[in-house]
């Protein structure tokens, strides 16, 4: 990595990922020291993985396909194709260099049977979404992280005494929302944090 890039962890990123870290007892150097730059890049690349996937799920969303207009189209081309007039179909003609008949016959055939394929279709599922999806894809990178810098496995627990789910991992990911996505997801709680951990524990990541 070079001393720029270095740099600009430093100026932008290090002081965020020292108090995000503190949280589970981790604690980096003040001033930027290249021995911990994992500690940083990892954060950077989880913040970088969560905004890719919100964004992608934000744009399948976006997608309107009518399947049935598309088909349509393909019936008016064909018409039209079909109703070409002497003169227009000679035009064509001049203008291209395979014989015309046999250039129409494939076209019409082609758009003929995409029509059809369109009419039958399954019109395609777009995800669904869901109340938690990107805090649990998030809290999944993050334990991810929290794993590796601490060798052990991230969890929420029920205090016996105060009846209150506690865990590292809880202010871990809050510090990490605050700090490193501008506290932008309002839906964190532990309940939502245990949750996202006992689906990533059921679908454990590949390296484990």
């Amino acid at each position: 990595m070079s001393s720029t890039e270095n740099q600009s962890i430093q100026v932008k990123d290090w002081q965020a990922a020292h108090t995000v870290w503190s949280t589970v007892g981790i604690d980096l150097p003040k001033i930027f020291d290249e021995r911990f730059i994992s500690y940083v890049e990892d954060l950077l690349k989880t913040r970088h993985s969560y905004l890719a996937v919100k964004e992608s799920l934000s744009a399948a969303r976006d997608v309107k396909v009518d399947f049935n207009i598309l088909a349509d189209r393909c019936r008016n081309l064909c018409d039209d194709l079909a109703d070409l007039d002497p003169l227009s179909s000679s035009r064509v003609a001049e203008a291209i260099q395979p014989p015309l008949n046999n250039l129409l016959s494939d076209a019409l055939s082609a758009l003929t049977q995409l029509e059809q394929g369109l009419r039958t279709a399954n019109v395609p599922k777009l995800p669904h979404k869901k109340i938690n999806e990107h805090l649990n894809f998030l809290v999944e990178r993050l334990a991810d992280a929290y794993e590796r810098h601490l060798n052990k496995h991230p969890s929420v627990y029920t205090n016996r005494e105060t009846d209150k789910r506690e865990g590292k991992i809880i202010g871990f990911v809050e510090s990490f929302n605050e700090h490193f996505l501008d506290g932008e997801i309002k839906n964190i709680n532990e309940r939502a944090i245990q949750r996202a951990l006992q689906t990533r524990a059921k679908n454990p990541p590949p390296s484990s």
